[in-house]
């Protein structure tokens, strides 16, 4: 089963992703922004699906943290429409929002799949 670690500030969207993906089968960890780099050493994810409100260099200054704390994850960035993927965030993928479970779920599939 592979661990997906979600990293997210907004406690609902948290809840519903990790919901979601919880569904789907995989074994799912949450985090905040403030306390990701922390459970990413301790959770060791396969997967990581990144979606905080913090602007482009913030973001991608986290992203690069993470890839620091777990160089085999792979990272989902997600973020708003109007955000480019070309802000060099260091993540693996990019998901606009709003993303669909659907959406999610092939995304890390894809991720996955050698």
């Amino acid at each position: 089963m592979t661990r997906i670690l979600v990293v997210e500030d907004d406690n609902q969207h948290l809840r519903l992703m990790a919901w979601v993906l919880g569904e789907e089968g995989f074994d799912v960890t949450t985090a905040s922004s403030t306390d990701a780099a922390a459970r990413v050493r301790e959770v060791q994810p396969g997967v990581i699906v990144f979606n905080t409100g913090e602007d482009a260099s913030v973001k991608g200054a986290c992203i690069q943290k993470l890839r620091r704390s777990s160089p085999a994850a792979r990272i989902i960035d997600v973020g708003p429409e109007s955000e480019s993927p070309a802000h060099n965030s260091g993540a693996d993928a990019y998901l606009d929002m709003p993303v669909t479970a659907a959406e999610l779920k092939a995304a890390i599939q894809g991720l996955l799949t050698p």
